[in-house]
């Protein structure tokens, strides 16, 4: 198995589907042009939708696997949250009054917000026998 991960931190590509053609022309060295066009195996545009950040910002997690150039590909997006948004959580189940635990303080909120998590992106290949 070959494994190329990603990290959003600095991203090599814009987009997904530039990720899964560049890992593929790294291990076949080759110029990303002459590999098969992505969108005759799967709908690009869905597949950059699918891990596109929500409409408030927040990462998405996922994974999606596909055949494509000769190789099983296994895209992966995990996010891990941020101590930021644990502490907040924390405050939150840590105040036992009945009406804080349904409402999160204004400064909570605010901290919660300010950083979503970390998120990594996985492109794994495995070569098709």
């Amino acid at each position: 198995m070959i494994i190329r991960s990603l990290s959003t931190d600095s991203p090599p590509s814009d987009s997904i589907t530039e990720a899964v053609v560049d890992a593929v022309s790294d291990v076949e060295r080759c110029d990303p042009l002459t590999l098969p066009p992505l969108w005759d195996v799967i709908d690009s545009e869905a597949l950059d939708e699918l891990f596109a950040p929500t409409r408030r910002g927040h990462p998405r997690a996922g994974r999606v696997a596909f055949d494509y150039a000769g190789y099983e590909v296994r895209v992966a997006v995990d996010v891990l949250e941020s101590e930021v948004v644990r502490e907040a959580q924390s405050a939150s189940r840590d105040d036992e009054t009945p009406e804080a635990s349904r409402t999160t303080p204004a400064s909570q909120s605010e901290a919660a917000g300010s950083d979503d998590g970390d998120e990594t992106i996985s492109v794994s290949l495995e070569a098709l026998a």
